[in-house]
C-alpha cells in the first residue's frame, strides 16, 4: 500500500504526535508498504528527501511569537493538494486537524481516498499559550475544537490514544465510526534498571546519591509545573530525595527563579532536551515519575516511565487516570495539589516495598501498550479501509 501521513509536527521536533507518527511511519515502512510523510519545514522553504527509507515532504512554516519552538505551516493548501494528487495514496492518515491536517482531508475526498484521522490534542493545548483572559480562551477553544470536528467528521475512521480524547469527537460534531487505540510503547527501548546502571548519568549531571524524582517533558503552560516544584518542599521535609526535569519549555526560566526564591534550586536539576534514543537512561536512574499535567491526552512520559517500571504519581486529570490507577501502579493527586502530590511522593519513597509493587504493576499494566499491538491495529484499518475503498 501507499501511506501517506499528514501531521503538524515530525521529528526532530520532539512531542508526542511528532514521535508517534514518525515510530508508526518507520514501522509501516519496514512492513513493506510505501510509506510519504507531509509535515513543516523548520525554515521558509520547500522541501523534499528521503529519511529512513520514507519520502518527507517538509512544508515551508513560521515560527509562532509566543511559542518558538512551535512552527505552523498556514499556507500550503495548494502545495498539499498537488502532492496528494502527486503521491495518490491508499490511504491518508492525518494526525491533527489544522494546517496540515485540513487541506489533506479535504484533497482526499476530491479523490475519494480513505482517511484515519487520529487527534493527538486536549482541550487549551494551544490556547494556554495566549496571553489573554479566560473568557476569552474559552471562545478561542470552542472555535479550534468545532473546527476539529467538522474536519475530522470528513474523515473515514477515527482513532485516538485516549477515552478522554475518543469522546471529544462526537462531543464537537465528529460522528464516525472508530476506536482507541494506544500511541504504544517500545517495550524493548524501556526497560526497568538493572544492577549499576545509571551511576555514568549521575555523575555527568553531579546529581547526588538520593532517591530520584523525575518528569520528562515539555516545561509549557498546562504542565502546572510550579505546582511540581512547590511540593518539592513538603517531600523534603520528610525524606532526602532530589528532583530530576528533563526537556525544554516556555517556563523553564520561570521555573528555575521560583526554584531559587523557594530556595530548593539546589534540590531540583533542570537538564535541557537530550537526544530521544537516551530518555531510557533517564528513567532508568529515577526510583519514582511524578507529572502535575492537566493537559494529556494521553501521556507517552508516563508510558516510558511504566515501562521502565517506576511507580507514578500523577495528575486526577484527563487521560491520566486511564493509565495510573490509584493504589496499583502509583497514585492520583487532584489537580493543583501541591501538598497532596508531595504526601504521595512521600508515601512511596519511604516505602521500599510499596514503590517495588507499584513498579511491577507499571510493568503490567503496560504492555497492553506494546508499540507492536498498535502497528498492527493501524495497518489492520488501512487494509480494510483500502479494500473496501476498492470494491466501491
Amino acid at each position: 500500500m501507499k501511506i501517506l501521513y499528514a501531521s503538524e509536527t515530525y521529528l526532530p521536533t520532539v512531542n508526542g504526535a511528532a514521535i508517534f507518527t514518525n515510530k508508526l511511519a518507520k514501522e509501516m515502512a519496514r512492513r513493506g508498504h510505501e510509506i510519504f510523510v507531509i509535515t513543516i519545514s523548520s525554515d521558509l522553504g520547500n522541501h523534499a528527501q528521503k529519511e529512513d527509507g520514507i519520502t518527507v515532504y517538509r512544508l515551508r512554516s513560521f515560527s509562532t511569537i509566543l511559542k518558538p519552538s512551535q512552527r505552523m505551516g498556514p499556507f500550503n493548501r495548494a502545495q498539499i493538494n498537488r502532492l496528494v494528487r502527486e503521491v495518490k495514496p491508499d490511504i491518508i492518515h492525518i494526525q491533527n486537524h489544522l494546517f496540515i491536517g485540513a487541506p489533506a482531508v479535504d484533497a482526499a475526498n476530491q479523490l475519494e481516498i480513505p482517511v484515519v484521522g487520529t487527534n493527538h490534542m486536549g482541550p487549551g493545548d494551544i490556547s494556554c499559550f495566549l496571553p489573554l483572559p479566560d473568557f476569552v480562551k474559552k471562545i478561542v477553544d470552542l472555535i479550534i475544537w468545532k473546527h476539529l470536528g467538522s474536519v475530522f467528521n470528513k474523515c473515514s475512521y477515527l482513532t485516538a490514544p485516549s477515552c478522554f480524547v475518543f469522546d471529544l469527537f462526537a462531543k464537537y460534531g465528529a460522528d464516525r465510526p472508530g476506536e482507541v487505540i494506544s500511541n504504544g510503547m517500545d517495550l524493548n527501548m524501556f526497560r526497568p534498571k538493572r544492577s549499576g546502571e545509571g551511576t555514568k548519568l549521575k555523575k555527568k549531571y553531579s546529581l547526588p546519591d538520593k532517591p530520584i524524582v523525575l518528569y520528562a517533558g515539555r516545561l509549557d503552560p498546562g504542565k502546572e509545573m510550579e505546582v511540581w516544584i512547590k511540593a518539592v518542599p513538603y517531600v523534603l521535609e520528610k525524606i532526602e530525595a532530589h528532583f530530576v526535569t528533563v526537556g525544554p519549555g516556555t517556563r523553564k526560566n520561570s521555573l528555575r527563579r521560583l526554584a531559587r526564591r523557594m530556595g530548593i534550586d539546589k534540590n531540583i536539576t533542570f537538564i535541557d532536551t537530550v537526544p530521544y534514543a537516551e530518555m531510557p537512561d533517564f528513567y532508568r536512574l529515577a526510583d519514582l515519575f511524578a507529572i502535575s499535567s492537566v493537559m494529556e491526552s494521553q501521556s507517552l512520559t508516563v508510558l516510558e516511565a511504566m515501562a521502565s517500571g517506576l511507580p507514578i504519581v500523577a495528575t486526577n486529570s484527563t487521560a491520566l487516570p486511564e493509565l495510573v490507577h490509584d493504589g496499583e501502579d502509583g497514585f492520583l493527586f487532584e489537580a493543583g495539589d501541591s501538598t497532596m502530590m508531595a504526601e504521595k511522593i512521600i508515601q512511596i519513597l519511604i516505602d521500599p516495598a510499596l514503590a517495588k509493587k507499584m513498579g511491577q504493576k507499571s510493568l503490567e499494566l503496560v504492555k497492553k501498550h506494546s508499540d507492536q499491538k498498535t502497528f498492527d491495529s493501524f495497518e489492520a484499518i488501512y487494509k480494510r479501509l483500502a479494500v473496501t475503498t476498492a470494491k466501491a
